[in-house]
């Protein structure tokens, strides 16, 4: 399954690279990518997060908590997940 997180933030994509180096230990996780826009009418960044069906809901719920420890740098956080047909 893939998550999308998509969001803006004051912190640099460096800082927010650093971050997400930590999700990429939790259990589930196949990948992490940070994509920062480009062009269009959407988030700043993306957190493209790979991840085994099964461990999805407890990386949705872990990643909310994540939301909420940063709200003074992290706004804008909407949250999209795709299954493989």
């Amino acid at each position: 399954m893939k998550l999308f997180f998509m969001f803006d933030s004051s912190a640099s994509s460096y800082e927010i690279k650093n971050e997400l180096s930590m999700v990429s230990s939790w259990p589930g996780i196949r990948s992490v990518q940070l994509l920062e826009k480009v062009s269009g009418e959407a988030s700043r960044y993306c957190a493209e997060i790979d991840v085994a069906d099964d461990q999805a809901e407890l990386v949705r719920d872990r990643a909310r908590g994540i939301e909420a420890q940063y709200a003074g740098y992290v706004y804008g956080f909407k949250e999209l997940a795709y299954r493989s047909v």
